[in-house]
Parts: structure tokens; C-alpha cells; sequence
């Protein structure tokens, strides 16, 4: 699990984090499980480097500021939290790999979901959430971009209309392979796809958008922007449907 951000400059992403710090908590309990300010000063920086190498994530610098955990978890549901030690807003990337899945363990378990909150304005001011789709066959995938709902969760100023647009990466660049504006114009397979994945339901007549839709094995990206020029906190879910 890593927390990128000095690295991101490199790659041309403007206003990234200078001084990212990773905490990793399990619902329900208070407590984190762990963090790291720089990861290079961490006793296991060598295992965390092999990791890297062995999941293909891009190599960080041993004295970057970049922030990493290698951790092995329990059946659950996890979240990562990234903060700027510097005290400044800013662009941060947050990944998680499945290291045992890349070395061919059979753990009994898999990834089986990924969300990524964040706010959401005008023009590049949008919420990625990349993913890998692996194996040899297509998977069903239920992906939404979440608004209106996270108000009754307890989280202030929700994105009121967001909308959604999945990109695969091609060597001809990123292709739109799919979006969606408001998730009802597909109700019944989207209510279908989240129960079936234990995604909470969504209101009836809501904004928030989602589409369900078979992925070839590749590289993708779900972003969510706001569909009225609006700002707000938005969730991006990608969810394996069996």
C-alpha cells in the first residue's frame, strides 16, 4: 500500500503532496493498524522494494518522501488515509497491490473491491481510481461514482450530480470504453449488480451514476467530475460482480 506523492512530480503532475503519510485502519476498530511518513526509513524497505518489483508498480527513490506499508491482512474492509506532512493541500496517489497474487499464493482470498474519496471541481479537479484487470477472461465489473448518498453518511458538502467515465489504456492512449451520467438510466442492473456485491443501495431518483459492464483483462481508469460545474466530495467503487 503506498502513498505517492514527490513521485508524482516527476510524472508531471502539478501542486503533489511534498511529505505524504499512509494510515491504515480496519473498520470498526479506532486504532490504526500502522502508517508510514517515508518509506525508505522503514525497517523493511528492502521487502517493500521487492514487492514493488514483483506487483510491477514503478520504482520510488530510497530517499524519496513517499510513504509505503507492506502488510499482510485478514478477510475484511480496510481503509487508507493520506495526509500531507507539510500541512498543504495537494495531489497524492494512493495504491494497493496484492503481492500474494503476483507471487501465485493460494490465499483463499482476492481484492475484492477498491473506493476512493476525494473532492470533486472544476476542470482537472476530478477523482481517479485506476485498476488492473487480470487473468485471461473478461470480469464483471460493477463501477459507480457516488454522491448524493454520502450525505446520510455523515459527509458534508456531497457532490449533488457527478458524473462517470471509464478509460482502458491503450497503446493508442486512453479510450473511453463507458460512462454514465445518472445511474437510473440502468436501475435495475445496477441495483441487481450492487446487491449481489454488497454495495450499499442507492436512493431512488438520485444522481449518483454507475455502470456494470465486462472488461477485457487490461489497464483502466474510472474518473468521476461533476456533471454541473458544481463542487462536492465524490466516491469512485469499482466492484467484482460474480
Amino acid at each position: 500500500i503506498r502513498g505517492i506523492g514527490p513521485s508524482l512530480t516527476e510524472r508531471g503532475v502539478p501542486n503533489a503532496v511534498a511529505d505524504p503519510r499512509i494510515t491504515l485502519y480496519r473498520m470498526g476498530q479506532s486504532d490504526p493498524i500502522g502508517s508510514n511518513d517515508d518509506w525508505g526509513s522503514s525497517p523493511n524497505a528492502s521487502d517493500i522494494s521487492i514487492a514493488a518489483q514483483q506487483v510491477g508498480a514503478t520504482p520510488l527513490g530510497s530517499s524519496s518522501a513517499d510513504a509505503a506499508m507492506l502488510v499482510e491482512l485478514s478477510g475484511g474492509i480496510y481503509t487508507a488515509h493520506i495526509t500531507n506532512d507539510a500541512g498543504i493541500e495537494g495531489t497524492a496517489l494512493v495504491e494497493v497491490f496484492d503481492v500474494s497474487e503476483a507471487e501465485g499464493e493460494e490465499t483463499g482470498s482476492q481484492l475484492a473491491n477498491i473506493s476512493m474519496r476525494g473532492h470533486v471541481s472544476g476542470g482537472n479537479n476530478v477523482i481517479i481510481a485506476g485498476f488492473v484487470v487480470s487473468g485471461d477472461s473478461p470480469k464483471r465489473l460493477l463501477i459507480r461514482a457516488v454522491g448524493p448518498e454520502l450525505t446520510a453518511k455523515g459527509v458534508n458538502g456531497a457532490l449533488a450530480d457527478p458524473r462517470l467515465i471509464i478509460y482502458q489504456a491503450t497503446n493508442e492512449g486512453n479510450v473511453v470504453v463507458a460512462s454514465n451520467d445518472d445511474w437510473h438510466e440502468e436501475a435495475a442492473v445496477v441495483s441487481s449488480a450492487a446487491a449481489q456485491s454488497g454495495a450499499f443501495a442507492f436512493d431512488e431518483g438520485s444522481n449518483s451514476a454507475a455502470k456494470v459492464l465486462w472488461l477485457d483483462p487490461g489497464l483502466y481508469t474510472a474518473v468521476a467530475r461533476s456533471d454541473d460545474s458544481n463542487t462536492g466530495v465524490a466516491l469512485v467503487e469499482v466492484y467484482e460482480v460474480e
